[in-house]
Formats: structure tokens, C-alpha cells, sequence
């Protein structure tokens, strides 16, 4: 019998891909806090180390090693007896060229939804897709149009094969690129399959908050808040980041909403955009130099201005919902995003 409200029964286990990273690892938490179990998988075992300290002893958490996505029976372990299925992994080596990195990426997917289909037990399955197929970048990469939940950045893969190689900005298309393609290849899927279960994706923008692995710092936000710390609150840390203007949003709402997209019921087919409010360097070094006192003069211009023109009100509004129904209350704020990620990597640099 599933839970009231819920597409899925009390105590179900749900199957996390790239369970040791930022976004994986805070998946798994929620889904304990709400009562479920966990088969985690991941690249390399010893990723897992503090996580099976962390849930193992007290939670239905089982680790399971998938060293090669893209192989027709890479999950075909994991997946026996889940419910539901949250996709978090994703290549992010870049050592592959553009088209080996995005056909791997879609045939890992297809691969994961066919053994999905097959296991019979399966009510949801939910992809983590990423901003950049939400926003499509001109020029110089630091100009970005918003696309929409209607519509599909449909060149690209093109654009992405377009780019010279070994240029930086063909690292930033080949992702694009690929989300995009697995995006549609997933909600594609659904409909020419029948599979028996509902797929709907989740775009997280920029991602805030303390992580649930020590070992997932490299490609959170850290990598940009732990220059106040280690660089003595030195704001040139900032310079080095050079994304287009963007939103953030918090790690832990990002992981009550991909769950909400396996157990709400009245979710089915969509394409949520992970936002709350709009990103700004600036925001950060205010909230910084409150946290210990230092007086910060960033002297030159950040990178990270905020772009007022960019707009995404509906998308936003949408995954602020899925946040109030779910959770209760109201997205988490930025403020307190920030110094939950100054204060981790503070006790890190300073234990």
C-alpha cells in the first residue's frame, strides 16, 4: 500500500546514482529523513567511506560499485526490488571528446531507464539535468537567453561539436550538450516506452548549502566560498569564477524536490528549474565579511555581477511550490546558505 499523498509505498527503496556526490548525498539524506531506504551506487567505493559511517548503522543504505555507466548491465544489481530510481550520476571527466562524452551520457541513461522498464517495480524515475540546458550562452559564453520548461536547446549538440578543441568554453557546451540530449532522450522515453513509471527531471542552477559528504567539496559551491577562508578573505577568489550571471538555490531544496518528482503523485512528465533568487559575487563577500568581522574591500570589479535582466518568474515560482508542499515552509534563504558553506569549510581550514 503507498503512502498517503505519496506514489510510493512506506519503507520503499529507492535506487540513487552518483550517491557520494554533492547532490547524491544530500538525495540520500532526504530520502532517510522520509522514511525510505537507499541503494547508492558510484564510481569508486572509497567515495563512500564517511556516508556508510554516516547512514549505514542506523538506515537500509547499501553501496553499490558501478564502475562503467555506459555497460548494458551496469545496474542491472542495483536496481532489483527499487521503486524508484534518481539519477544523479554523470561523467564529468572530460576526458572523451564531445561526441564520445554526450553519446556515453545518453547511453548510460537509456541503459538505466531499460533496466528501470525491465525490473517491473520501478513508479518514478527522476533525472538531474543542470541549468545549462535551461539557458542558452552566446558569444563569449558570459551572455545567456533563458529557454523555458516548453522548449529544448536544440542545437546544443551541434554547437558543442562546433567548438575548437581544448578550448574552454567546448567543455562548457559538451555539458550543455549532453544534459540537454539526456533531458530529451528521458522524457522521450516515457512516451514511446510506457515504461510504467512517470519521468521527470530536475535542472539545479547554482548550488548553495553544507554538503552531506566531505568528499563532494570539489564540484559544489565550495569551490568557490572556500577562497574567503583559505585566501584570508581575500575577494580575488571570486575573479577566477567566470560563469554567466545565474540563480542559486539551496543544496537541501534541491533534494526535497528530486524527491518530491518520484513520490508526488501529481507529478508527471514535467521539467522543473532548481532556482530561488539571482546570483551575486557581491552577495556573498556582504554576507562573508559579516560572518567573522573582517572589513573586505574588493577593489576591482567581480566577475559575478548580477544580471537583473535575467528572468525566469514561472520556473522559479514552479520549484518554489514543490519547496513549500513538500517541505513545509519556504525556500531556504541565501544568507543562510552561504554561512552554512563559509562555516563548514571554516572548520575544515581550522579544526
Amino acid at each position: 500500500m503507498t503512502r498517503p499523498g505519496s506514489r510510493l509505498r512506506p519503507h520503499a527503496t529507492v535506487l540513487v546514482t552518483g550517491a557520494s556526490g554533492f547532490i547524491g548525498s544530500a538525495v540520500t539524506e532526504e530520502l532517510f529523513r522520509k522514511g525510505f531506504g537507499v541503494v547508492a551506487t558510484g564510481r569508486e567505493l572509497v567515495k563512500f567511506e564517511e556516508l556508510r559511517e554516516k547512514f549505514g548503522p542506523s538506515q537500509r543504505y547499501t553501496v553499490v560499485e558501478v564502475r562503467d555507466m555506459e555497460a548494458d548491465d551496469a545496474f542491472r544489481e542495483a536496481i532489483q526490488g527499487c521503486s524508484a530510481v534518481i539519477h544523479c550520476a554523470h561523467d564529468l571527466s572530460w576526458s572523451r571528446g564531445v561526441e564520445e562524452t554526450v553519446e556515453g551520457s545518453k547511453r548510460a541513461l537509456y541503459n538505466l531507464l531499460e533496466e528501470a522498464r525491465r525490473a517491473g517495480t520501478v513508479r518514478a524515475f527522476a533525472y538531474t539535468s543542470s541549468r545549462h540546458a535551461w539557458f542558452k550562452a552566446h558569444g563569449d559564453m558570459k551572455a545567456e537567453q533563458y529557454v523555458g520548461p516548453d522548449e529544448m536547446i536544440h542545437d546544443a549538440y551541434e554547437r558543442a561539436l562546433a567548438m575548437p578543441q581544448g578550448d574552454h568554453d567546448t567543455y562548457y557546451m559538451t555539458y550543455s550538450a549532453a544534459k540537454v540530449e539526456c533531458e530529451k532522450l528521458a522524457l522521450q522515453y516515457a512516451k514511446d516506452h510506457k515504461p510504467g513509471f512517470v519521468v521527470n527531471t530536475l535542472a539545479p542552477d547554482f548550488t548553495i548549502g553544507a554538503p552531506s559528504n566531505p568528499r563532494s567539496l570539489r564540484y559544489s559551491s565550495h569551490s568557490v566560498l572556500r577562497g574567503f577562508v583559505e585566501c584570508d578573505g581575500d575577494p580575488s577568489f571570486l575573479h577566477a569564477f567566470t560563469s554567466p550571471a545565474t540563480f542559486w538555490v539551496a543544496i537541501a531544496d534541491i533534494a526535497a524536490v528530486l524527491v518530491a518528482l518520484v513520490t508526488d503523485p501529481e507529478v508527471s512528465g514535467v521539467r522543473i528549474l532548481g532556482a530561488t533568487g539571482l546570483f551575486c559575487g557581491e552577495d556573498f563577500l556582504d554576507i562573508a565579511r559579516r560572518f567573522d568581522g573582517r572589513d573586505v574591500h574588493d577593489k576591482s570589479r567581480s566577475t559575478l555581477q548580477r544580471n537583473e535582466g535575467l528572468r525566469a518568474p514561472e520556473a522559479i515560482e514552479a520549484f518554489k511550490a514543490l519547496v513549500r508542499k513538500h517541505c513545509q515552509r519556504e525556500p531556504i534563504d541565501l544568507k543562510t546558505c552561504v554561512l552554512e558553506n563559509i562555516r563548514h569549510q571554516h572548520s575544515l581550514v581550522y579544526p
